[in-house]
This record gives C-alpha cells, structure tokens and sequence, in this order.
C-alpha cells in the first residue's frame, strides 16, 4: 500500500468483513518512502506472497507498471498481484464509493455544496488529518456494515488471504537443516515488515549477512560430520 494511514485504515476495513490479517499471517506495508520494486524482489527472495496496491495517479500507475514488469518475468496473474485504485488516491476513492457523507461532514461543508470533491477532502484533511479521517471512515462503515464496503476491497481482501493461506500449504512440513534455517529466517522477517518500513538497502544487506551465517552453520556441519566419521 502506499500510504501510512491506509495500512490501518484496510486492516481495519478487512476485519470487519471478518478477514483478521494478523492471525492469518498478512501485514500490510506502506512502500511510498521505500520504494516498491526493492520489496517486491526481496519478497520473492523469501518466498513471502505478496499483493500490491496502488493508487489511480501517475505515481501510482509507475508502481503497477513495476508490478506488471515483474509478472512478466514470473509468470504470474495480475488479479493476484495488483490492485489499481480507479481513483487518484484512497480518500477519493472511498468519497466516491458512498463515503461522501463522511468527508463533507468533517469538513463542515453542505452535502449540496457546489464544490470539487478534491477541495472537500483537503478541507477534511485541514479540520482534522488523514489518520482521523481515517478512522472516520472505518467508523462509518462499521455502523453501515460490511454492504458499504466498496467491492473492489472485499475482493482484494479474498485474493490476499487467498494467498497467504496457499502459502502455507506450500511450506513444508518437515525441515531440513538448511530449510529450517530459512524457515527461521521467515519469521524473523515476519516480524520485522510487523514494525518496520523497508528501505531500499535493507533487502541486499539482510539476505548477505544471514546468507554468510547459513555457509558458516554448514562449513561447521560439515566438519562436525567428518570428526565423527
């Protein structure tokens, strides 16, 4: 995703369609200071499924274009890797998704106002700030059910726990040493995409250094085995 205050706002939105990212496994991680083809590549290093979405402007379309490079040379199918906002951002695009009501009455402006929607969301944003609209928005949707929450989000939200669940069932049951070290570090990285944003060298320089610890953890394996033999 590539805003901060989204990442709560779809985790949120998801939960109350009864898709609970956490206890399946799914962190949603903001990429717009980071960059999105330097995580999409570890990603695929790890073996970690991934899903992006991106926003309807130009910098949007460069990330699904990223994407859809990356489809190219793996194979992949777009549904399950990319979701494009028909909108230039989130708040435009659940403005127009029925959340209007919402946006106008936070920026004090009459639902019959003649004005674009543009400047009713900046005036929102000035009368309170993105993660409070936010939680506007998920409030709203709360008291309105799971109906208000636009389509194109219910599917995405299939299409990621889709994907971590298959992920799973491809994982193997029993580990080998150098599987278990790998499965070790999964988790580690699990953890860190929990409280981290990524940066563009971090990738290069995780997989080099516990890539240099699996050789040492071998090299004395190896050495152990010929003593006893």
């Amino acid at each position: 995703m590539e805003g901060e205050t989204e990442v709560w706002l779809l985790s949120e939105l998801a939960r109350q369609c009864g898709y609970h990212f956490e206890a399946e496994g799914v962190r949603v991680i903001e990429f717009a200071q980071c960059g999105l083809k330097p995580l999409l590549r570890f990603a695929r290093r790890m073996g970690i499924e991934w899903h992006a979405l991106v926003d309807g402007d130009e910098a949007g379309k460069k990330y699904a274009n990223t994407v859809r490079s990356l489809l190219d040379n793996h194979g992949d199918s777009e549904r399950d890797r990319l979701t494009a906002l028909p909108a230039p951002d989130m708040e435009h695009f659940m403005f127009r998704e029925g959340f209007s009501p919402v946006y106008h009455r936070v920026a004090s402006v009459p639902k019959n106002a003649q004005m674009p929607i543009r400047k009713v969301i900046l005036k929102a944003v000035h009368h309170s700030s993105k993660p409070d609209l936010a939680i506007e928005v998920a409030m709203q949707a709360g008291e309105w059910g799971t109906d208000s929450v636009p389509p194109l989000l219910k599917k995405m939200f299939s299409r990621v726990i889709w994907l971590a669940r298959a992920g799973r069932i491809r994982r193997p049951a029993v580990l080998s040493g150098t599987e278990m070290f790998s499965h070790s570090l999964f988790q580690f990285i699990q953890q860190l995409i929990t409280t981290a944003v990524f940066c563009p060298f971090l990738a290069d320089h995780l997989i080099d250094r516990f890539t240099r610890d699996a050789l040492r953890q071998q090299e004395v394996a190896a050495v152990e085995h010929l003593a006893a033999h």
